[in-house]
């Protein structure tokens, strides 16, 4: 028992640092200029938010089903898996997503995104612009190389921060639907953050902490 309980975290990390953070450096050349299509997904999805239509929250839906379909073929599978054995998992966890907001845009009445000026669509209109604009700059912030960079549309965690903010966005309370398979991916990475001694990476569990937080408050009221 005593044995056990001299293991840290990063006794049972399969990679450093360096290795994860090179991962995503090969990603970046191997997809570019595919990079782009980035903040242009990103434009198109906050322009068709901003009036909370049906029809465009359906195409809203089926962007971020076709971009969690990406991230868990293109990442966790082809490239995760190289030093992560249980990629496979999240790969699956990816797909469940894409299915989700396939259903949403596929029921009839479909899940409707719409930017409010209650401080729940404040907070998700934010998190939305951070994912997409920002967080690739997190890279170099943080000291690292700017090709390492990890962009919406591509990289799990700005994916997983966008996803939190447009469950904010979402009509009434249905975006409880867009939460669990984000909030399972958040604590894989603020995990794997704490393993790599890579503390900056746990802001993805600020967002999912908040986005919760503030689910749990507007159903309350």
């Amino acid at each position: 028992m005593r044995e056990i309980l001299d293991y840290s975290l990063a006794d049972f990390l399969l990679f450093s640092p360096d290795v994860y953070f090179r991962l995503f450096e090969l990603y970046n050349f191997d997809v570019w200029p595919a990079q782009l299509a980035s903040p242009v997904a990103g434009l198109l999805i906050c322009y068709l938010v901003r009036d909370g239509r049906k029809s465009q929250s359906r195409i809203i839906s089926l962007c971020l089903a076709a971009i969690w379909l990406w991230v868990g073929y293109a990442f966790h599978a082809l490239r995760y898996a190289t030093i992560n054995d249980w990629a496979i998992l999240l790969t699956w966890a990816c797909v469940c997503q894409a299915a989700v907001f396939l259903w949403a845009a596929a029921k009839p009445t479909p899940l409707r995104y719409e930017i409010e000026t209650s401080l729940s669509g404040l907070v998700g209109t934010s998190l939305l612009v951070w994912a997409v604009f920002l967080y690739p700059s997190f890279a170099f912030l943080t000291g690292r190389n700017w090709t390492e960079a990890e962009f919406f549309g591509f990289a799990p965690d700005p994916t997983t921060v966008a996803t939190f903010g447009l469950a904010l966005l979402a009509a009434g309370h249905a975006g409880w639907v867009l939460l669990p398979v984000p909030l399972i991916l958040t604590v894989i990475s603020a995990v794997t953050a704490l393993a790599m001694g890579t503390y900056q990476l746990l802001l993805i569990s600020v967002a999912g902490i908040v986005a919760t937080a503030l689910m749990v408050r507007a159903s309350a009221r």
